[in-house]
């Protein structure tokens, strides 16, 4: 899991779509949901982007991982 924003945590292997709102702002939609169910995180997509690959990158790597 990893926390995009303040309290929001997300496993990165259930993200499935991030779409850009505006230059500061995107949704993201993990497995399961619909389309009026996303959420708004206050970021540039491509920074959730990196940060959502960074965390799978991290996972596979087994590094980053709580007990």
């Amino acid at each position: 899991m990893i926390e995009l924003v303040e309290g929001f945590w997300v496993d990165p292997w259930e993200v499935k779509i991030v779409k850009k709102i505006d230059d500061k702002s995107c949704v993201l939609y993990v497995t399961g949901e619909g389309y009026m169910d996303g959420h708004v995180i206050p970021y540039e997509a491509s920074e959730v982007v990196q940060a959502i690959l960074d965390a799978r990158e991290q996972s596979e790597d087994g590094e980053g991982e709580e007990e």
